[in-house]
């Protein structure tokens, strides 16, 4: 017995070092660190990771939070980064300062960082959260950052986005935005996703435009009246959470939409919503091949199903049609309003109960 577990091979230690490299880029940066106790060929295998993963959750105090980072910045080998990610719990918004959270940003960004995600906590109100302006603006053109995701933090500035040439995914949560145009090929030339996801923005109205934009998510729109011009976008989640301004029609040119999700939070009464806007935005809409509609628009399209009895459907190549909501809820009216518009075979249309 003693002589067969002398003679097995320590698989652990064998593993070829970009399998060993993959497995930790899976781990935060402290749990890639506590490997290497593992075996010694894991030793100093956290230091090739191409991922850097601070959280603060990982520790009990900053101080100690800090002096890791620190640490492990120092140590890591001068390699290329693919992902940075920090993130920010509760425990830091006892400093009035975010010192390590530069010195990472700035690892980040000198370092050829690919994907970098930035979330702060929520508990510290949007207006008094940490100003990225004096950071990003270090930003060169040269910046090799394709997808940001930034999470309950405030930005200020347009200028903070101007170095993020080569950006082609951009995910904001629960941000304060002072940006009412600044989503443009001008600051984005290569911008390809872009989700604006529970924003404030300052401002009425607001602008999006991208020459290479494929998809884009409002949720809710952050400003009453917006403007989107993306010739080759595919895909569009839309919804509002205000009331809308009977002046203040939002505009959407969209040539070459394949599917759009319209909907979400009506948190005012019903009666209150004016039915041009919605038959306005299915006119902007009209090359939609898949539409799908929230239990909250039917409703509101329920409510106006006079109306657009004598409208004409604005749907030329409609062929799929979702509503949430029952079948028996739902006017015959608004389905017709759907059916008449599309040439060739009616669309097909599937009810979906909004409590499954």
């Amino acid at each position: 017995m003693e002589r067969a577990r002398k003679g097995r091979r320590n698989r652990l230690s064998h593993l070829p070092e970009p399998i060993i490299y993959h497995i930790l880029s899976f781990l935060d940066s402290k749990s890639a660190v506590q490997t290497s106790v593992l075996s010694r060929s894991w030793r100093c295998a956290w230091k090739n990771v191409p991922v850097l993963d601070l959280n603060t959750a990982s520790f009990e105090r900053y101080s100690r939070f800090e002096r890791f980072g620190d640490k492990v910045m120092s140590l890591r080998y001068p390699l290329s980064l693919r992902k940075v990610c920090f993130v920010d719990e509760e425990i830091m918004h006892k400093r009035r300062d975010h010192p390590l959270f530069e010195r990472v940003i700035e690892h980040a960004f000198s370092h050829d960082a690919q994907h970098v995600v930035i979330e702060l906590e929520h508990e510290l109100e949007l207006e008094e959260n940490f100003d990225f302006s004096r950071l990003f603006c270090s930003v060169t053109n040269s910046s090799n950052v394709k997808t940001l995701e930034v999470r309950w933090v405030k930005l200020d500035y347009k200028s903070e986005f101007s170095g993020f040439r080569s950006l082609t995914t951009l995910n904001l949560y629960c941000c304060w935005l002072d940006a009412r145009d600044v989503f443009s090929d001008s600051n984005f030339p290569c911008l390809k996703n872009l989700a604006i996801e529970k924003c404030e923005c300052y401002g009425y109205s607001g602008s999006i435009s991208g020459l290479h934009l494929l998809s884009l998510m409002l949720l809710p729109v952050p400003f009453q009246q917006v403007e989107v011009c993306a010739p080759k976008l595919k895909f569009l989640s839309f919804c509002t959470s205000e009331v809308p301004d009977s002046e203040a029609l939002s505009k959407f040119s969209l040539p070459s939409l394949e599917h759009a999700e319209v909907g979400g939070y009506f948190p005012f009464e019903l009666r209150d919503i004016r039915e041009q806007h919605l038959i306005s935005l299915f006119q902007d809409l009209h090359n939609v091949k898949s539409l799908t509609l929230r239990s909250q628009t039917v409703k509101v399209l329920s409510r106006i199903s006079g109306v657009l009895e004598q409208q004409p459907a604005p749907f030329t190549r409609l062929a799929h049609l979702k509503l949430f909501s029952r079948s028996n809820s739902v006017p015959m009216e608004v389905v017709n309003y759907f059916r008449k518009g599309s040439p060739g075979d009616e669309p097909r249309i599937e009810f979906i109960d909004e409590w499954e």
